[in-house]
């Protein structure tokens, strides 16, 4: 079948970049026209990060809006100091009178656009329509703090009705009128503003509902899925988090993933981004506690049998020879890498782990020690080669994962080219990387 056959049957996804890409150019545009901007609806497994997508789109206005304030406060309005003095005059301050935080705080809320995500499926209807008063002879509602945000002038940001087909059919209507016609009774929201429902898919077996039609043929509806190779450069940026996650999951990329119906746990625990995410931030505190401590949470995150396959990838890869002592000299650390590797699963070890120690060496140490981390990861890699060369490409792939630099070992490949070891090894992680 060729790239540009569709078929019927399989549903047409997005990856996380391209829906945000989409979304906050969908806001820009309509923006530009002063037209409201489309609702999107964003459907998937549970655990892929549709939630978070907000955040990623509202970074993307605030940096836009920064550089072109006028597409939010008017003609005219270009700089941040026009800006400044048009809240000023509004609000009645003195700007000379701020301190110097106290203006920062007005130009951070100024350029900020907000990310405002609310549960419905643990909201009753009175959390977001508030609650009624006797106002004379009528009943008025009294809305929550944060329907402000949403309405007044200038602002702009993303409102995120989430997990809304698992919601009670109560919520479910009560939100269909924010969603729909972008108000909260008489209180409506500014163009600036995008929503977005979230939500998993009856397939995915996470207690969803089918949307009502009238709904579905007023939004704009969206599948996401989940790409590993986008998921573990995600997690190569996140603070504490155990390089031993994406590894193995580099090697059993099925298990990134799973719905609640693949799972025979007692717990009822079952893998997706979100658990693997939690794992890796919790896997030193268990691993240094004991390995009791180890399965007992790996277990609880991602289900018994995946914890278990695992465990047996990471006692493979502790037993390997030190990554650090092969990237210094690959001979003398492993004379004979086709006895040492001689299966699959310590190929891949060894080369996420070359990978990960390359680029803890490109982002933490200086000078030549720094320059010598993509040479040595080429020539690591080259060697490990020998046994086999289906996870060499990944090896250079978690280096750029993990903060290493493209640059430096596009310099480094073209010097190393005519080599005859690495020569072999460059053509290989070519076609890998970038299927050519």
């Amino acid at each position: 079948m060729s790239k540009n056959t569709i078929e019927i049957d399989a549903p047409i996804t997005l990856d996380h970049t391209s829906f945000v890409d989409y979304a906050f150019n969908h806001w820009l545009d309509c923006l530009k026209l002063g037209i409201k901007p489309k609702t999107l609806c964003l459907l998937g497994p549970p655990g892929i990060g549709k939630s978070s997508t907000a955040y990623a789109i509202a970074d993307r206005m605030s940096s836009y809006v920064r550089e072109n304030p006028s597409i939010i406060f008017g003609k005219g309005v270009n700089t941040t100091k026009d800006v400044l003095e048009l809240i000023a005059k509004e609000r009645g301050l003195d700007l000379s009178a701020l301190s110097k935080i106290e203006r920062a705080e007005v130009e951070k809320e100024c350029f900020e656009a907000f990310a405002l995500l609310l549960d419905f499926s643990s909201l009753m209807p009175e959390d977001l329509g508030g609650l009624p008063f006797r106002n004379g002879e009528f009943t008025d509602y009294c809305p929550q703090r944060w329907v402000g945000k949403l309405c007044k002038k200038y602002a702009f940001g993303v409102y995120v009705q989430d997990d809304l087909p698992a919601a009670p059919q109560a919520m479910q209507v009560a939100g269909r009128q924010s969603a729909l016609e972008r108000r909260i009774h008489e209180h409506r929201f500014q163009d600036g503003v995008l929503v977005i429902v979230t939500g998993n898919r009856r397939q995915d077996k996470s207690s969803a509902s089918t949307l009502p039609a009238h709904f579905r043929n007023s939004v704009t509806m969206m599948t996401i899925e989940l790409a590993l190779s986008e998921w573990k450069k995600w997690y190569g940026r996140q603070i504490g988090c155990d390089p031993v996650v994406p590894a193995f999951l580099t090697f059993k990329p099925d298990l990134l993933s799973e719905l609640p119906t693949d799972t025979t746990d007692k717990l009822g625990a079952f893998a997706t981004p979100r658990q693997w995410h939690s794992l890796g931030q919790q896997f030193v505190t268990a691993e240094r506690l004991g390995a009791h401590f180890l399965t007992a949470i790996a277990a609880g995150l991602i289900g018994k049998a995946n914890a278990l396959t695992f465990l047996a990838f990471v006692e493979i890869r502790s037993n390997l020879t030190d990554p650090e002592l092969v990237l210094d000299n690959p001979q003398s650390a492993m004379p004979d890498p086709l006895k040492e590797l001689d299966d699959p699963s310590k190929r891949c070890a060894m080369a996420t782990a070359l990978g990960t120690h390359a680029a803890a060496r490109w982002v933490k140490l200086t000078g030549t020690a720094r320059d010598n981390a993509p040479t040595q990861l080429f020539a690591a890699l080259a060697h490990c080669a020998v046994a086999g060369d289906e996870y060499c490409a990944v090896g250079v792939q978690t280096f750029l994962d993990e903060g290493g630099d493209l640059t430096a070992l596009s310099r480094v490949a073209r010097k190393a080219k005519t080599d005859p070891v690495i020569g072999r090894l460059l053509d290989h992680v070519k076609r890998a990387i970038l299927g050519v």
